[in-house]
């Protein structure tokens, strides 16, 4: 026994004994770290992707992505390269060209030939507008006349606003993606006045938060009111309806059209600094909130985040 014991090569022991103590005290750390320290918490609460939550969604609408923004994950797509009608969804692009060529404070007017298109949003005649505060009544209340007015006052000889439009769209890649007008109107019974597909509105959507982010702050309230410059002011209800009551809402826009059915588009929070888009065109106007709902409670649920946007109980009551 002496003989063993003396045969053991003890610096070999201490060696082995002093890695495991190195291993196990890296393993508590670890464990012990605040997970506010990781990139990804900041982003997002939990994550639980083992299990489909959208595969018992009941959905209307002919094209449809759910894409994470910050990690371009698709979580849910249907169709989503389909080129469809997106009706004033055409607005978000009209704003971000519109605001690329003028500064915030620059005067519209609201002439006749504005107020000839289709749609009063209840601007009058020889009012003159702050672009920022037209573009809000625009985007809220879906202002065929506020687009029109906005193209007069940046179409030049050579290059009109929808122009533009068409080669932001081309440099965003937004391939299936292009204007007739900037109001999104069907200019027939056969031609629709934009088409894109739900990944190109992603896109936009994208590209607004990021580049324009206050471009779509009045689009979460569910109302504004916005003043002209030399009138009176004027209020207006958000086409969204579901505007007023999602949480974490960062952007929003619908569109109709006989062509293009009811369309909506989203963008909202999942965490810290983490949006994601939410599209769906070619439903009707009920069916386009009720598939975004659903989508958004999907994905709280993919999260699972701590605070739902909507009350998941009252979406289940609903017949779908």
């Amino acid at each position: 026994m002496n003989k063993l014991w003396k045969q053991v090569d003890w610096r070999r022991v201490l060696a082995l004994v002093l890695a495991l103590a190195a291993i196990i005290a890296l393993l508590v750390t670890s464990l012990q770290a605040d997970p506010l320290d990781s990139g990804l918490a900041t982003k997002t609460i939990f994550t639980n992707e083992g299990h489909n939550h959208y595969e018992d969604l009941r959905l209307e609408g002919n094209s449809i992505i759910v894409i994470d923004l910050v990690s371009d994950e698709v979580l849910f797509d249907r169709l989503p390269d389909a080129q469809l009608p997106i009706a004033s969804i055409t607005k978000l692009m009209t704003a971000l060209a519109a605001s690329d060529l003028l500064p915030a404070e620059a005067k519209i007017d609201i002439t006749q030939e504005a107020l000839a298109t289709e749609g009063s949003s209840g601007l009058s005649l020889g009012e003159r507008w702050n672009l920022d505060a037209l573009i809000d009544h625009m985007l809220v209340g879906s202002s065929n006349d506020g687009a029109a007015a906005i193209a007069l006052a940046t179409n030049a000889p050579d290059l009109s606003l929808v122009d533009r439009m068409n080669r932001y769209a081309e440099e965003l890649g937004m391939h299936q993606t292009y204007f007739l007008n900037e109001t999104g109107l069907d200019t027939g019974k056969s031609m629709a006045g934009a088409y894109a597909s739900a990944r190109d509105v992603a896109t936009l959507l994208d590209t607004t938060l990021k580049t324009k982010p206050n471009i779509l702050m009045a689009t979460v309230a569910g109302s504004i009111t916005r003043s002209a410059v030399n009138s009176h002011s004027l209020s207006v209800n958000n086409t969204n309806e579901s505007a007023g009551r999602m949480v974490g809402l960062l952007g929003s826009k619908t569109g109709y059209t006989d062509l293009a059915g009811g369309n909506l588009a989203v963008v909202f929070d999942v965490g810290i600094n983490h949006p994601v888009a939410v599209v769906v065109l070619g439903a009707t106007v009920a069916g386009r909130e009720r598939d975004v709902e659903q989508l958004i409670v999907a994905t709280q649920r993919r999260y699972e985040l701590l605070s739902p946007a909507f009350d998941v109980g009252s979406l289940q009551e609903q017949s779908f």
